[in-house]
């Protein structure tokens, strides 16, 4: 799962985004970061390339993945923009309700 030849969504974009920058993150979809306790833990206040995911139930499958890139700013590919963008966590979390 690796590399964005064949095309990307918001998972793999934010994994190649984050490994561009030596960080090493095993494949797992976002449900799998959601369960992971070994690699994946929640945090109250993130810090840059924290891998962020947004979803509107509890239900972790096909939760939004997004970089956190500090200052309440986050990398995301957005399908409802359609393109990457860097907007506020805040914005992003309101449009996944």
């Amino acid at each position: 799962m690796r590399g964005l030849e064949g095309g990307a969504n918001c998972q793999l974009y934010a994994y190649e985004f984050v490994r561009a920058f030596g960080y090493k993150l095993p494949d797992f979809r976002s449900s799998s970061l959601w369960k992971d306790t070994a690699h994946t833990g929640f945090v109250k206040r993130p810090k840059p390339f924290d891998l962020v995911l947004v979803h509107k139930v509890p239900d972790p499958w096909g939760a939004h993945v997004a970089v956190y890139l500090g200052r309440g700013l986050v990398l995301h590919l957005s399908k409802k923009i359609g393109e990457p963008v860097i907007e506020s966590l805040q914005s992003m979390m309101l449009r996944a309700q």
